[in-house]
């Protein structure tokens, strides 16, 4: 029996978005994001930033983004976007989050598919409306709904670990964190674009998908992938911290 070559599945509808696009650089113009070479690396290390003033990203579009040192503590955020939707006509998102912060290894899960109002949910209104980190939250969505970038921003949680009969992990979901959020932007080209604000600072990871990912990821729903790292770790010891 012949295959009908054109019924794809949402891993073929995944690949397609990405196989086409340049996975070192996103491609924009004055109506989208612009991204520097060195800052879309998937293992961009932002040593090129002053530590006390952030850097703007490069291009001619006006959105008000500046990409933030990752805190000293932190060694890496690593971000995964799934889409695990059946409906090939929609999608059905989330990120998932590896954060490396004093040795240690925390996830946290983000659903990506609720309207923006529902973020607050769950928060104190005080805090929803004179806390810095939603406040920056809020710019971010609000600027790349200007630049027509489809976003999607939610609160981040955290991940109980857990074995099912066949000893099989499953992370459930636990309660939210605080001050943890993200917002997601979508390029025209279908690439993705994660701001990770933690705390006050926004981590930006471009996210390469298509052949930058392996099956297993594919296999496992996964489209886009990208990690940002502390330049800290490369500087090496101070002399008069040793002797």
């Amino acid at each position: 029996m012949i295959k009908n070559t054109t019924t794809l599945d949402r891993t073929d509808i995944n690949n397609n978005n990405y196989n086409n696009n340049n996975n070192n650089l996103l491609t924009t113009n004055n109506h989208n994001i612009k991204l520097s070479r060195t800052q879309v690396n998937s293992n961009t290390s932002f040593s090129s930033f002053d530590t006390k003033e952030v850097k703007e990203l490069e291009g001619g579009s006006n959105i008000n983004l500046r990409a933030d040192l990752l805190p000293d503590n932190v060694k890496f955020i690593k971000a995964e976007l799934f889409d695990n939707s059946k409906d090939l006509k929609k999608q059905n998102l989330k990120i998932s989050l590896s954060i490396c912060k004093n040795g240690k290894i925390g996830k946290a899960n983000a659903g990506l598919n609720s309207p923006f109002r529902h973020m607050k949910r769950s928060l104190d209104s005080d805090i929803w409306n004179h806390s810095a980190h939603y406040d920056i939250v809020r710019s971010i969505h609000a600027d790349l709904t200007g630049l027509n970038a489809s976003p999607r921003a939610s609160k981040c949680y955290s991940v109980i670990e857990d074995k099912d009969a066949n000893g099989k992990k499953s992370g459930k979901q636990g309660k939210h964190i605080k001050c943890l959020s993200v917002v997601l932007g979508k390029e025209d080209d279908g690439s993705f674009i994660c701001v990770v604000v933690y705390q006050t600072q926004k981590i930006i990871i471009a996210l390469k998908g298509g052949d930058c990912l392996s099956k297993k990821q594919k296999s496992v729903g996964i489209i886009g992938t990208g990690t940002v790292t502390n330049s800290i770790d490369k500087k090496g010891l101070e002399i008069d911290d040793i002797f």
